[in-house]
């Protein structure tokens, strides 16, 4: 795992590149803007992808060696994504009022690519990473379904059941 961080603050656009040094001190002086309003924002790998719900605009980037965000894919994708979770170098976005998922990852020239789309069951509250799988949960009925990315980018189920309702948190752990 890397020792970079980035800061975001929505309301402004404002981005800071940070790392975390070999004494343990919070270091580094990049500050710049961003769009306003991202929802979203995952690591991916050592890529960032900063995403806004409401038009669908994506930013893709990576912090480089000097500890400047340096931008490589702007985007206009789908909007209304409610989820956004990644899964070792793969991404998942899911939205909830239609069940439609995409499955991407972001390549080594540091644009974010298509591997999967389908619909799910639409409703899932919940869209976790745990480990190398997935999990979506229903609150209302308490359903949930897991699944993995297999090697070519799909999405497969493994499991679905009951784990009863109205759970409000759900988190990996280890």
């Amino acid at each position: 795992m890397g020792s970079d961080v980035s800061f975001y603050r929505s309301d402004d656009g404002t981005s800071l590149a940070r790392h975390i040094d070999g004494s343990g001190h919070l270091v580094g002086t990049d500050t710049s803007r961003a769009d306003l309003n991202r929802m979203h924002v995952v690591a991916v790998g050592s890529d960032i992808l900063f995403y806004r719900s409401d038009d669908g605009t994506f930013f893709v980037g990576h912090v480089d060696g000097s500890g400047h965000l340096i931008g490589s894919q702007h985007g206009d994708g789908a909007p209304n994504w409610t989820h956004v979770v990644v899964i070792g170098r793969r991404v998942v976005l899911y939205r909830s009022d239609d069940g439609t998922f995409f499955v991407g990852h972001i390549d080594s020239s540091g644009h974010l690519v298509q591997t999967d789309s389908s619909r799910a069951a639409p409703g899932w509250t919940h869209v976790v990473a745990i480990g190398h799988h997935v999990l979506f949960y229903r609150g209302d009925d308490g359903t949930f379904c897991v699944g993995y990315i297999d090697g070519s980018g799909q999405l497969v189920q493994t499991d679905s059941s009951s784990a009863g309702p109205n759970w409000t948190h759900i988190v990996a752990i280890g």
